[in-house]
C-alpha cells in the first residue's frame, strides 16, 4: 500500500460516511468497529490499525514469537482494544494515555469483550469454548455457544440487534429481517462483528483466505440495496466447535504433589493412586479427583478399591499425567492435559490417618544381613563342634578322676584344671548360640537379634 492509498484508508477509518461504505484493509486478520468510527483492525505481527493511526505491537510479545492480540475486541468511549496473546503470555489491552498493559490468560476463542459499562471482560471457559459474541441490549454477554448454529434458518455465528441477525450464511456474510435475506459479502466471512445504534450499523468482519478484513458503515435501509440471499444451495454443515482449551495445571497442586511424594517410598510402584486420592482429597473443592481405569496397568482406590489410573490427576473435565515411572521411581512432572471423558471421573476419598510408609531401609544394608547370615551358618558349625569337643573333654575328665588315688596326682589342682576348661567351653558355646539366632530389620534401619 503506497502512502497516498494509507492516507485515504485512515480517513475512512476515523469518519465514518453518511452512505454506505465498504473498506478492505490488506493483511487484516481480527477487527471490530463502532458507528461512530473507531476502529482497531490487527495486522498479523506487525501492527494494529486504528482510527488513530497505527499502534505498533507489545515488545514483549513480539519477543516471544507472537504476531498480537487474537480475536481483537474494542470500546468506542474511551477508546481501548484488547485481545488473547497469540504468544500466550495473558490477555493484552492498549488504552489512549496508558498503552499496553498485561492480564489474565484468557480461554477459548473470541475470549475478550467489553461491557456495556466499559470493563473488560476475559472468559475462563465457563462461558463456553466459543467465548463471547456481543453485549445485548440488556447488557447481557452472549456466549458464541448461545449463537454457533441456527440450522433451521441457515445462519451461523451471528449477532441480533432489533430484529436484525447478521452472521455466516451458506456463501458469506448475510442478514435477515423477518423474511428478508441479503448477501452482504461473499465468500469466506468469519468472526463477524455487528453494531447497531439507531439506524447506523457498522460490521466487520474477517476473510482469510483472501488475507484480508471488511469493514462496511450504513444505515439500516441500505440493507435492501444487496442482493437476495440465494437460497438453492443446501446449507453446509456447521463447523466443528473447536477442541476445548486446557487449563495449565494449578501451581498449588503442583507443589503439594512434589511435597508429599517425598514421604513415600522408591520404589513407587502401587502408591500413584495413594497419592492423587491424597492430593485430591484437599482440594476436592476445586473438582479434584481420579480417573477411573480399567486395562492395562491399573492401580487401587484407597477405601474403595476402585480400579483408577496410577498417574492421571483429573481436576473436573481434564486430565493431567502427573506421576512420570510409576512402576519404578514415581517422578512428579509438570503434566501437559486433555479433556478427558467426564463419566470416568472419580472423587477422591477422606484418605487414612494412619503413619506414612516407612521409609527404605540405607544403602547396602541387604547385603549386609546376608554376609552375617552366612556367618552365623558358619558358627552354628563350630558351635556343634565345640559341643563335641566338650564331651570329649568331659569324658577325659572323668578319666583322670578315676586315675587319681592311683598315680598320686594332687586333687586340687586337678579340679582347678577342670574348672578353668569347662569355663572356656560353656563361655564358647554361649557365643556360639547367640550367634547362631536369625536377624532381622528394625524401622530405625539398623538390625536386631531375633530372641
Amino acid at each position: 500500500m503506497n502512502a497516498a492509498s494509507a492516507v485515504a484508508l485512515l480517513l475512512l477509518l476515523a469518519s465514518p460516511a453518511h452512505a454506505l461504505t465498504r473498506t478492505v484493509v490488506p493483511g487484516g486478520v481480527y477487527g471490530e468497529r463502532c458507528t461512530t468510527g473507531e476502529t482497531a483492525v490487527l495486522i498479523w505481527g506487525s501492527h494494529v490499525q486504528t482510527h488513530l493511526g497505527n499502534v505498533a505491537l507489545p515488545p514483549d510479545e513480539l519477543r516471544a514469537g507472537g504476531k498480537g492480540p487474537l480475536y481483537t475486541r474494542i470500546r468506542c468511549a474511551p477508546f481501548a482494544f484488547a485481545g488473547q496473546s497469540h504468544a500466550g503470555l495473558g490477555t493484552w489491552q492498549w488504552r489512549v494515555g496508558i498503552g499496553w498493559t498485561l492480564h489474565p490468560p484468557a480461554c477459548g476463542v473470541s475470549p475478550v469483550i467489553y461491557t456495556a459499562a466499559g470493563d473488560l471482560l476475559i472468559s475462563d471457559c465457563s462461558v463456553g469454548s466459543q467465548g463471547f459474541r456481543y453485549i445485548d441490549r440488556h447488557g447481557r454477554p452472549i456466549s458464541g455457544d448461545m449463537t454457533y448454529a441456527d440450522i433451521p434458518n441457515r445462519i451461523w455465528e451471528w449477532t441480533e440487534y432489533d430484529g436484525v441477525r447478521v452472521g455466516q450464511g451458506n456463501d458469506g456474510c448475510i442478514s435477515i429481517r423477518g423474511i428478508d435475506r441479503r448477501m452482504l459479502e461473499r465468500g469466506d466471512c468469519r468472526f463477524v462483528r455487528f453494531h447497531l445504534v439507531g439506524q447506523r450499523f457498522s460490521m466487520v468482519m474477517s476473510k482469510f483466505e483472501e488475507g484480508v478484513v471488511v469493514l462496511l458503515d450504513g444505515i439500516l435501509s441500505d440493507l435492501s440495496t444487496f442482493p437476495q440471499e440465494a437460497i438453492d444451495v443446501p446449507p453446509p454443515p456447521p463447523p466443528p466447535p473447536p477442541p476445548p482449551q486446557v487449563p495449565p495445571f494449578p501451581e498449588d497442586i503442583f507443589a503439594a504433589l512434589q511435597a508429599t511424594r517425598a514421604r513415600y517410598p522408591t520404589p513407587f510402584k502401587g502408591f500413584g493412586s495413594v497419592l492423587i486420592n491424597e492430593i485430591a482429597h484437599q482440594f476436592r473443592a476445586r473438582r479434584a479427583g481420579l480417573e477411573s481405569k480399567v486395562t492395562g496397568n491399573t492401580c487401587r482406590q484407597p477405601k474403595t478399591d476402585a480400579s483408577v489410573s496410577c498417574d492421571i490427576f483429573r481436576i473436573g473435565d481434564f486430565g493431567y499425567d502427573v506421576i512420570r515411572a510409576e512402576e519404578s521411581d514415581g517422578q512428579i512432572v509438570r503434566p501437559e492435559g486433555g479433556a478427558a471423558d467426564p463419566a470416568r471421573f472419580v472423587a477422591p476419598v477422606d484418605p487414612d490417618d494412619g503413619p506414612p510408609p516407612p521409609p527404605p531401609p540405607p544403602d547396602g544394608l541387604e547385603a549386609r544381613v546376608r554376609l552375617l547370615e552366612s556367618e552365623v551358618l558358619a558358627l552354628t558349625t563350630r558351635v556343634v563342634a565345640l559341643r563335641d569337643a566338650l564331651t570329649a573333654q568331659a569324658q577325659r575328665i572323668a578319666a583322670l578322676e578315676q586315675q587319681q588315688p592311683s598315680q598320686g596326682v594332687d586333687e586340687a589342682a586337678v579340679k582347678a584344671l577342670i574348672d578353668a576348661e569347662l569355663k572356656a567351653l560353656r563361655f564358647k558355646v554361649l557365643i556360639g548360640e547367640s550367634l547362631s539366632r536369625p536377624f532381622r530389620h528394625t524401622h530405625s534401619g539398623t538390625v536386631e537379634m531375633i530372641r
